[in-house]
């Protein structure tokens, strides 16, 4: 987004409500921090945080995007659940259950 009058070296950025209507632009100050807008954050593809020596392992850098997803990694199993969704996971539950009482009523 740029115009001769707001925009005149680029560097701007616009969110949209749909393809057309713009919403909000702004010019952010790029020089190495995040872009926040409305109280959240959008993440870079290379953060530019400051980060300390010792990667992950050093508290310092436990706020970096990197480290919190390596630390706060989903369960395979976790994911594979709500992969299921609703239905699916009602459908588990209804097997379940129609198998345990077939079984029951076999033995007794």
């Amino acid at each position: 987004v740029g115009t001769g009058k707001f925009c005149q070296d680029g560097g701007c950025l616009a969110l949209f409500l749909n393809r057309y209507d713009v919403f909000y632009v702004f010019k952010p100050e790029l020089g190495g921090s995040w872009v926040e807008f409305m109280g959240g954050t959008s993440a870079p593809t290379i953060s530019p945080a400051p980060t300390y020596d010792g990667g992950c392992d050093n508290p310092h850098n436990m706020h970096l995007d990197k480290c919190y997803k390596k630390k706060h990694t989903r369960k395979a199993t976790a994911v594979a659940w709500d992969s299921l969704g609703s239905v699916g996971q009602l459908s588990i539950f209804l097997i379940a259950f129609m198998s345990s009482t077939l079984t029951i009523s076999i033995f007794l």
